[in-house]
Order: structure tokens, then C-alpha cells, then sequence
């Protein structure tokens, strides 16, 4: 699951894109088919705390577990922290109580069973003074070293500043994100290595060229944002499994309406009569001959074939419709009839 976060109309220091970046982004894993998707957008403090206590309720036994934050982040004494939009942070005692540290954000996938994952484009230029600081508020965010299958992603290396794409539809970071985050079976880390690359491609003219960086160290096992199966199939791959099985759900099906056809024609068979003809095969139907007789004046037949010739001639005689199969107990009657007299009567129709 994910939770998705886009803050920009804060009080001080509003950004441009993140909301168009969470939105984005959100929509990208739900492309992916996750779970749950949690967006929220410009959360106050409160709201914040609120997302994060729902993100740890609902991530608890979940395989992989993100957490994409975009807005303003800042960093004092080595501590990172997140943002809402109605922090006005005077003082640095401010930040514990209008602020959500990131280590705190960590904590909240203790749940997940494989993979957390933290992705921050956050590293904006501080604007907020904080009098009162022992030392200087750091520049973009300080580094961190999460334990136990977790990844921090920063849209800037520690120490720097990323951009937030002012005058373009999404941050240099998030459209290099969104670039690569559906690509099939590309492995989390390789993934953000293209993320990185693309990043510094499109900032390179810059007077500092911004490098996003991973943080945290994983096992040897490979960990995916597209679902792929123990085989390591392509999500192709298993569209056309999927398409297998309805086709051969589909013959299965066929092969059954075939064999209820051969088992009618074997009880009409048994029963003397000739196979049913089937529609576009283009058989011939045999004409009864008309004797010229009355309903009251049987038509001689043979015990033999006649009688079943006769019977034919009958059931193609029978009207279409909820009439049909009346009519189609009375040929069979008359023919049995005829096995025993050797005539078949004609009923009311006159020959």
C-alpha cells in the first residue's frame, strides 16, 4: 500500500507542483495495482499525524510499504522533518510541535513484511528563520541510515536542495519518477539509478546539477513496484496467461455443447430415427412422398426405413416456436405406431 502526500499552499514559502506531483504519483500506484492508495493534499498538522496513524493500521502484514512526500522539508541539529501547511515554525522548540519528524514517518512501516519505502521530494531552500537555533539550519536535508529493508529516497543528495519545478507540469525528481515507475520487471534500486540519471540530465545546466540519492541497505533479494511472480514473468507475460485460460475456458466449454450434440443423436439413433441435420452444414432433407390420402386414411410404410423416413418428413413439417417440441412428441408417437401397423398417419394434414 501507499500513502501519497502533496503539500504546497503553505503559509509561508507556498510550491508550485506538488499537488499535480502527489496526484500523479498516486494514480502511477494504483496503475501498478496496489492494495491501497491513501492521496492527501495540503494537510495541516493534525491531518498529517491523522494520515500516519491510518498508513500504520493499514500497512500492517503488507509486503511492500511507501510513503511519497512532496513540500517542504527541513532539517535542524541532524534531524530531519516534514512540513504541513500550517507551520509557521518561529522558534525550533516549534518544530516538534508543528512538524512530523521523519523518523517518526519511518516508524509507521514497522508493519510491512519486505520492502518500506520512503520517497521525499522535499529538500526545498528553507524558509523558515527559527531563531534561536544553536547552529545554522542545514541546507536541503541531513543523511539518514534506515535499518531493516528500507529505502529513503531524496530527490537531492543530502546537503543540497531540490527543485520544485517551477514553470513546468511536475518537479525534475517526480517526472523522472513517473517516467520509470511502470517499467516491467525493473528491479527498486535500478530503478532509481535511471530515476537519478534522468534527474541529473534535465538539471545539468544548472549551477549545481541536482543528484537524488538512495539511503538504506537491502538483503539479496529483489524487490519490484510491478507485481512479477516467482518465475520472474513480465506482467506480459501473465496478461497472457490470463488469456489462455479464458480461452481455454472457452474451448472447454465448445468441446461440452459438442458432446451434448453427439449424445442427442445417439438417443435418436436408438430410437430408429435419422440424425438431426446441423445448421450451415448444408444438408439435404429428404422429400416424403405425399400418397394421396386423408387424415383418416393412414399412409402405408415398411417397419423399416419408411417409417423412419416418415417420421423425418414430420418433424421437419413441425412449426418453430413453443409449438415445436408438441409437435414433435406426436411425429414420435406416429412413428412407433407405424412400427407396429406399418403405416404412418398424416394427423390433419391431407396428402
Amino acid at each position: 500500500m501507499a500513502l501519497v502526500i502533496g503539500n504546497a499552499d503553505y503559509r509561508v514559502g507556498p510550491l508550485q507542483n506538488p499537488i499535480k506531483d502527489a496526484a500523479a504519483v498516486a494514480k502511477a500506484f494504483e496503475t501498478l495495482h496496489f492494495d491501497r492508495v491513501i492521496l492527501k493534499q495540503n494537510l495541516r498538522i493534525d491531518g498529517f499525524r491523522a494520515a500516519l496513524g491510518e498508513l500504520a493500521r493499514e500497512v500492517a502484514g503488507a509486503d511492500l510499504g511507501v510513503v511519497y512526500f512532496a513540500g517542504h522539508g527541513v532539517e535542524v541539529g541532524g534531524r530531519n522533518f516534514l512540513i504541513p501547511i500550517d507551520a509557521v515554525l518561529a522558534r525550533q522548540g516549534d518544530l516538534d510541535l508543528q512538524a512530523v519528524a521523519l523518523d517518526t514517518t519511518i516508524a509507521q512501516l514497522a508493519g510491512v513484511t519486505s520492502l518500506k519505502l520512503v520517497i521525499l521530494d522535499a529538500c526545498r531552500t528553507n524558509v523558515f528563520p527559527l531563531a534561536g537555533v544553536k547552529r545554522s539550519v542545514g541546507r536541503g536535508l541531513s543523511p539518514v541510515k534506515p535499518e531493516d529493508n528500507t529505502l529513503v529516497v531524496y530527490a537531492a543528495k543530502d546537503g543540497t536542495t531540490a527543485d520544485d519545478g517551477a514553470g513546468r507540469v511536475h518537479s525534475p525528481f517526480t517526472e523522472a519518477l513517473l517516467k520509470h515507475i511502470a517499467t516491467p520487471d525493473v528491479e527498486v534500486r535500478l530503478l532509481f539509478g535511471r530515476v537519478r540519471d534522468d534527474v541529473l540530465l534535465a538539471t545539468r545546466n544548472d549551477a549545481e546539477p541536482q543528484q537524488p540519492y538512495v539511503y538504506g541497505s537491502l538483503g539479496g533479494r529483489s524487490h519490484y513496484l510491478q507485481p512479477v511472480d516467482p518465475g520472474n514473468d513480465s506482467p506480459l507475460a501473465q496478461r497472457l496467461r490470463d488469456q489462455e485460460r479464458r480461452i481455454a475456458k472457452a474451448r472447454a466449454e465448445a468441446n461440452a455443447a459438442k458432446e451434448r450434440l453427439r449424445d442427442l443423436e445417439r438417443r435418436l439413433q436408438a430410437e430408429g430415427a435419422p440424425k438431426p441435420i446441423k445448421a450451415g452444414e448444408g444438408a439435404k432433407r429428404e422429400q416424403v412422398p405425399s400418397p394421396q390420402t386423408t387424415a383418416s386414411s393412414p399412409a402405408p410404410a415398411s417397419a423399416g426405413g419408411s417409417c423412419s423416413d416418415a417420421r423425418a418428413g414430420c418433424t421437419q413439417a413441425c412449426p418453430s416456436g413453443t409449438n415445436f417440441s408438441e409437435c414433435e412428441n406426436s411425429c414420435r408417437s406416429r412413428y412407433r405406431a407405424c412400427l407396429s401397423t406399418g403405416a404412418f398417419t398424416r394427423g390433419l394434414v391431407k396428402q
